[in-house]
């Protein structure tokens, strides 16, 4: 019977999205977190999702966090640090910042 695995959620448009899954993805082999396309599910706000087998459904830096705490190293150290309350509040208003502007940000990085 196979494992049921952790979704990741993420923003199939943004070049940075699909460049930070692509880094994630290279460094952990043995991940319980799959990738989905944010195109396939019906979020307004375009936010990192993280949908847990549990059911429960975790948003922004912390699921940015969570799973970057999956790598190895010292950013996944960091990160399964900063994925705790109320550590990754102190990181939520520059993602909020990032992911309200990701579509300007991709046409200055990415044109």
């Amino acid at each position: 019977m196979a494992t049921q695995k952790t979704v990741a959620i993420y923003d199939d448009q943004c070049h940075a999205c699909a460049s930070y899954k692509n880094w994630v993805l290279s460094r952990n082999e043995n991940t319980q977190i799959e990738f989905e396309a944010l195109s396939k599910y019906a979020y307004r706000n375009g936010e990192f999702r993280l949908l847990n087998t549990d059911g429960t459904e975790i948003g922004g830096i912390r699921a940015v966090l969570i799973v970057l705490g999956h790598t190895g190293g010292l950013v996944g150290l960091s990160a399964r640090i900063l994925a705790h309350w109320p550590l990754y509040l102190f990181l939520s208003p520059w993602y909020k910042i990032f992911a309200q502007n990701r579509k300007r940000l991709n046409k200055f990085f990415y044109s």
